[in-house]
């Protein structure tokens, strides 16, 4: 009787097997799954790269529906792991493929793994071979430079080194993103896929990415931020002279509400004479400011060290907000002239030499026992309100002889 022939599940054996198990007098198991590609196959892996789904390359197909079918992992390798080994469900009498198996390479392992797999229904079993091939990773990339720029300025060409030693040819492709979208990346205007890559004017602060692929790995550079300034930004083109509109970004002399930057990429470096005025004060390290007139701030410095030379010059202090003064800004803790018109008062927080005059005109200086006045240093007359907080230290040459 051809009904007699069911496997396991009950499901009836296709008509001519039925029909050839008949004549030999026998009852079979029906058909075994089989593999959808029966070739063993090659996975590309990156050393250090994220762990890889084998689901897809694992997919069988069964003819007989409700019969229990399993996927075993008999062997997993050296330079990896797959943390799920087994996973079974009831055929669906079509193509199924597993869920959950993944290959996680381990750290810094680079070579060749070969994992074993056998799937079966209870009876019938069959086995497959995948090859991992690990892939030397590339090292992370780090581009340079960050810059400052001007407006519509072209800034200078961003690059960084190419590895070597991973056996493959390299790609590169560069991206940009805008100043408040630094997490859409898109590729980069231009010839984008060299080592190197010249941006255009820009006219906005703007991020830049390299990525470097080789096969199956790549790397993404960090990111880093090309600053667009409008005004404020010391060029130094023609010579050294502050209030000349041709060294500055955009023509434009600094007021009192202007945050000046100086860099080290400056042909000049500025020099102040005569009277001159700015909010924050930003000084590069190996570039540096030299005074001989009068400087107003009216918010904070932040030079490198001794970045300021001001031993003949003034600096007035002239903010609504507290300001402090940092001694090891100037070069050689030297100052000429303090001026303090600030009534929310100054601070000093490093060792400060004054070889002229302390003015106070509105506020408070809290020398925090770092201001120290030379010979020929002078407290000058002080306006009514204004007071000094905390220890001076002054020097005294005592003459000699009988």
């Amino acid at each position: 009787n051809n009904s007699l022939i069911r496997d396991i599940a009950g499901n009836e054996a296709l008509t001519n097997i039925k029909k050839s198990g008949v004549f030999a007098g026998i009852q079979v198991d029906g058909i075994a799954p089989c593999f959808l590609v029966s070739t063993d196959i090659n996975i590309p892996v990156c050393e250090n790269g994220p762990a890889i789904i084998l689901d897809s390359v694992l997919t069988v197909r069964d003819e007989e529906s409700g019969e229990l079918i399993s996927w075993i992992i008999t062997s997993t390798g050296y330079h990896g792991s797959i943390p799920n080994k087994v996973y079974s469900f009831s055929s669906n009498g079509k193509t199924m493929l597993p869920n959950g198996f993944t290959y996680v390479p381990f750290s810094s392992h680079h070579g060749s793994d070969t994992i074993l797999v056998k799937v079966s229904d209870g009876v019938n079993s069959i086995e497959k071979k995948l090859f991992i091939t690990i892939q030397p990773g590339l090292p992370h990339g780090i581009i340079e430079p960050s810059q400052i720029i001007c407006i519509n300025q072209t800034p200078a060409p961003i690059s960084g080194p190419v590895p070597i030693g991973n056996g493959s040819l390299f790609a590169c492709q560069w991206e940009t993103a805008g100043i408040d979208d630094s997490l859409n990346f898109k590729k980069a205007p231009g010839t984008n896929d060299a080592q190197a890559y010249s941006a255009l004017p820009l006219n906005n602060h703007t991020w830049f990415r390299r990525i470097i692929r080789s096969g199956i790995c790549s790397d993404t550079s960090s990111a880093i931020k090309i600053t667009v300034i409008q005004n404020g930004l010391w060029l130094g083109k023609t010579n050294n002279h502050w209030n000349n509109s041709q060294n500055w970004c955009n023509h434009f002399v600094p007021d009192n509400t202007t945050d000046v930057r100086v860099h080290a990429s400056s042909m000049y470096y500025p020099a102040i004479e005569d009277t001159a005025s700015c909010h924050h004060l930003m000084i590069a390290d190996k570039a540096y400011l030299n005074i001989t007139g009068e400087l107003k701030i009216s918010g904070d410095i932040y030079p490198s060290s001794g970045s300021i030379r001001a031993d003949k010059g003034s600096l007035v202090f002239t903010g609504n907000t507290k300001q402090t003064i940092s001694g090891n800004s100037f070069n050689n803790h030297l100052l000429h002239n303090l001026v303090i018109e600030n009534r929310e008062g100054t601070a000093i927080c490093d060792s400060l030499l004054l070889s002229g005059t302390l003015l106070l005109y509105n506020g408070s200086v809290t020398t925090n026992n770092q201001l120290h006045l030379q010979t020929n240093a002078v407290i000058g007359p002080s306006a009514s309100g204004t007071s000094i907080k905390g220890n001076i230290s002054l020097e005294h040459k005592i003459r000699g002889g009988r």
